[in-house]
């Protein structure tokens, strides 16, 4: 897990920082990542802000719900009366704030003016470096 999370860090935010936008595969796509105000060069708040939140909706919210339903399940195969009615409430605001995320995410690809939380509070988003040529 350490060493995941060291890579992970490593690659989106010291590597994003240090190459002024760049990973390894957004060199290979000719894109980067850059202040969708004024074209800047990401600073380090705004890549922690970024990945921070990309991990709170995309990876810790879900991890919660699928052990919320983890621990509902085993309280129901077990024949415990464990169960709590907060528990199910919180996986039920999570999974409709997930769902919520996602349709924002997918809709983003297809209407340049809506925008997923990560991008709208980080003010960071892909650009593409290719030039395009005059017919």
């Amino acid at each position: 897990l350490i060493i995941g999370l060291s890579v992970c860090f490593g690659n989106f935010i010291l590597l994003n920082y240090l190459t002024k936008g760049y990973t390894f595969g957004k060199a290979l796509l000719k894109i980067r990542l850059a202040n969708t105000k004024d074209d800047h060069a990401p600073y380090f708040s705004e890549l922690l802000i970024r990945y921070f939140l990309f991990g709170l909706i995309y990876i810790i919210i879900p991890g919660i719900m699928l052990y919320g339903l983890y621990y509902i399940a085993y309280m129901f195969i077990n024949d415990k009366d464990g169960v709590k009615l907060y528990i199910v409430a919180i996986i039920i605001v999570l999974a409709i704030y997930y769902l919520y995320q996602l349709m924002v995410t997918f809709v983003s690809l297809f209407v340049k003016e809506i925008k997923p939380s990560y991008i709208k509070y980080s003010h960071l988003e892909n650009i593409s470096m290719v030039k395009k040529k005059d017919l």
